[in-house]
């Protein structure tokens, strides 16, 4: 999902009511190992803008930024887990960083993905281009001037998450209970 301002002013109104965090954001992403349940994280990012990398650190250290998500893994199959992430803050990089931190890095992602030497590659990871990452769902809170009361907009899941889930063993699928 992508939102995007057609005037100026639904741009203001969609820009407050993510910030005020009036519109829930939800994530499905495929990690490597057995995620637990559900788990929350709360960590402190600090942004390297000129590397275009983000890390965890103290909540002490120059620019830090608290990031806080819930999660709750959906499945696990093949050596992954399909997580459902939905972000408090909306930090750069944050569930790829946190994830990986967590010891649960996403798939395909290379720069805070990299592998090491304690985790073999899974077989479904060759030939991954990206990512697995997917922008699931957006939840309006009643009230907003965006549209009808509680509006909901969902995606269906990438072609590529489908094959690598199916090849995993992982049936889960939007639509299915939990979701």
């Amino acid at each position: 999902l992508l939102v995007c301002g057609i005037s100026e002013n639904g741009l203001r109104c969609m820009t407050e009511a993510i910030k005020t965090r009036a519109v829930k954001k939800e994530y499905l992403c495929l990690v490597r190992g057995s995620a637990p349940e559900t788990f929350s994280l709360n960590d402190y990012l600090v942004k390297d803008r000129a590397a275009n990398k983000v890390r965890v650190c103290s909540q002490k250290t120059s620019g830090a930024r608290e990031a806080v998500l819930f999660a709750r893994t959906l499945e696990s199959a093949g050596g992954m887990s399909l997580v459902l992430i939905e972000l408090v803050t909306g930090r750069s990089h944050q569930i790829r960083v946190q994830m990986s931190h967590a010891g649960h890095p996403v798939l395909g992602d290379v720069k805070y993905g990299a592998l090491e030497a304690s985790m073999p590659a899974l077989p479904c990871e060759r030939g991954i281009r990206r990512p697995m990452l997917h922008a699931f769902r957006l939840t309006f809170s009643d009230g907003l001037p965006l549209g009808p009361a509680g509006l909901v907009l969902e995606a269906g899941l990438p072609a590529d998450m489908e094959k690598i889930m199916k090849g995993a063993g992982i049936s889960w699928r939007p639509g299915t209970p939990a979701a």
